[in-house]
């Protein structure tokens, strides 16, 4: 019979779950070094669809966005 303290105790994470976290950091990373390249060659702060500058309010927000707001509205699913 099992201890009540066994069904108490929470899950161990599972291989699929580190697999998982591991992808979103490379992810995250990724976008990091894309940004700090970005830092480097003067584009940082300009949309990529458009070219536009990025509103400092949003960079603020989300350091790491790639798009203006007028062009992430335009590609955001209906």
């Amino acid at each position: 019979m099992d201890s009540p303290a066994a069904h108490d105790a929470p899950e161990s994470p599972t291989t699929t779950d580190h697999a998982g976290l591991l992808a979103d950091a490379e992810a995250e990373l990724t976008a990091i070094n894309d940004a700090l390249h970005r830092l480097d060659d003067d584009s940082y702060g300009r949309c990529l669809s458009c070219g536009e500058l990025i509103a400092e309010s949003l960079l603020e927000a989300d350091p790491l966005v790639l798009s203006c707001i007028a062009c992430a509205a335009a590609h955001a699913p209906a």
